[in-house]
């Protein structure tokens, strides 16, 4: 792998135990895996309620795809630039 690739993280209704307040922002998050393998994840604060919203951008790094989908509770998709 010598490109980044980017991904989006989308909330798995199905899995997901807790109620969403914000059930129309799928997007949970926005991630990028870098060369090296490490994974940076973007948090859509919007996706969540509002008392559950951070002040600013929080970003947090990870070494697998399952440990994003873990933390998210939701799926990833990588996006296709080749189109």
């Amino acid at each position: 792998m010598d490109e980044l690739e980017i991904f989006d993280v989308f909330r798995d209704n199905e899995s997901t135990e807790k109620e969403q307040a914000v059930e129309d922002e799928a997007l949970v998050a926005r991630g990028v895996r870098f060369p090296s393998g490490r994974l940076v994840v973007e948090w859509n604060r919007e996706a969540f309620a509002e008392d559950e919203q951070s002040e600013g951008a929080i970003q947090t790094h990870y070494e697998k795809i399952e440990d994003v989908e873990q933390a998210s509770s939701g799926v990833v998709a990588f996006r296709d630039f080749t189109n």
